[in-house]
């Protein structure tokens, strides 16, 4: 047998044991045991190239950063530049916050945890209430995320609603929409507002009844209520509970430079960049990266979560008009010793344009000593254990 026959016969056994591998997830992810997820193979573009996020590009290889990045660099390596100045504002666990910046110099805290909307005064240090929970006009139940748009502010709830708030001089109830599906993470774009949406567990037939096909992100035209554009694939998933694990924890991001839309669910190590034409353009996966996994039984229909260490990401947030923030959080625990479970939260930001990524760095705390950076265009925020604070730089020290 010559070697080229021996080539061929190696290069059919590898495409049978491919298939083989193939087919495998598809009956495991079909069979009535129990199957642990996520299935690399259903992952959404597992097949594109894929951009590497490590940390050994560090903060000082970064072109010209903004301010606001060499102020969060500073409060992660070097605290003795920054002071921390107390806002009156008590808030509920680090998880539960959303902070945007208003025209006005205001900024806007949404905490999820009470269903409360401030807005709130740096220069005097008051506040405002601009929505509470309820059900009228104006208050809110189930909200999720929050996005402004110049002096126009839209808050996602749970229940398939956006209810929407004019910010011109103080902030005022407009209008709450009623939409088709369920809006958890938001942002405005160019062509309308773009929504990550989570399915509604048991409702089932809601989706195909009424034909709506789930994507990663959806274009809203809020006045008409009407969804102008789908696209981005999902985790490949037969099975509702599944995809609606998977769906729940997507986010969404937008960069105007080049009208890119971002996408990530928090269980992934994968940030998904599409083009202004909607098409999936580069694919950045995390290196340093724990995968969580849970296992789903078909038959009982029930999740199980064995609650082992894990990586989630935390925030994808525009800096500028052209590059995105990323930040994650990692858990482990001793099980043996039964300590507190420490995290790590680590800093990255992704330029995309040059298909780079830097580690700004990271910041190690506790489950009884919890703490969390928020990042508007020229304001940073910190959580800790519901005490916030402004980051400022001490002195205006020239530091940048």
């Amino acid at each position: 047998m010559d070697n080229s026959t021996d080539r061929i016969l190696t290069l059919i056994f590898i495409v049978c044991s491919l298939l083989l591998q193939v087919s495998c997830s598809s009956e495991q992810e079909s069979a009535g045991r129990s199957v642990e997820h996520p299935i690399d193979e259903l992952i959404p573009y597992i097949d594109v190239e894929q951009i590497v996020i490590d940390r050994d590009f560090s903060f000082e290889l970064i072109d010209e950063p903004s301010k606001i990045l060499v102020l969060l660099h500073y409060y992660l390596n070097d605290r003795s530049k920054i002071e921390l100045e107390p806002l009156t504002l008590k808030i509920g666990d680090i998880s539960n916050l959303k902070v945007e910046k208003l025209s006005n110099g205001r900024l806007l805290i949404l905490d999820t945890s009470r269903d409360t909307l401030f807005e709130y005064d740096i220069a005097d240090h008051s506040y405002e209430i601009v929505a509470d929970f309820g059900r009228g006009p104006g208050e809110l139940q189930h909200s999720m995320d929050l996005t402004v748009a110049g002096d126009t502010v839209f808050v996602a709830r749970r229940d398939m609603r956006l209810s929407r708030f004019i910010c011109s001089a103080s902030c005022k109830y407009d209008r709450t929409a009623v939409l088709d599906v369920q809006p958890l993470s938001i942002i405005t774009t160019n062509s309308g507002l773009a929504v990550s949406t989570g399915l509604l567990f048991g409702l089932e037939d809601l989706y195909s009844d009424s034909g709506i096909e789930f994507s990663a992100i959806n274009i809203f035209d809020v006045d008409s209520e009407q969804i102008l554009y789908s696209f981005g694939e999902v985790y490949n998933s037969n099975y509702i509970q599944v995809l609606e694990r998977f769906a729940r924890t997507g986010m969404v991001a937008f960069l105007p430079g080049n009208n890119n839309y971002i996408w990530a669910s928090s269980w992934f190590p994968y940030i998904y960049l599409y083009d202004e034409n909607f098409e999936i353009d580069k694919v950045y996966k995390l290196d340093h990266h724990i995968q969580n996994k849970f296992t789903f039984f078909p038959t009982e229909q029930r999740l199980s979560f064995p609650g082992m260490d894990r990586t989630l990401i935390n925030t994808i947030k525009p800096i500028g008009e052209e590059k995105l923030l990323l930040v994650t959080d990692t858990r482990t625990k001793d099980q043996q010793l039964e300590v507190d479970t420490n995290y790590s939260i680590d800093y990255y930001l992704i330029d995309h344009l040059n298909r780079e990524s830097f580690h700004i760095g990271s910041d190690q705390f506790t489950s009884n000593d919890q703490k969390l950076v928020y990042i508007t265009d020229d304001e940073l925020i910190l959580n800790k254990n519901g005490d916030l604070f402004r980051i400022v730089n001490l002195n205006n020290i020239e530091i940048f």
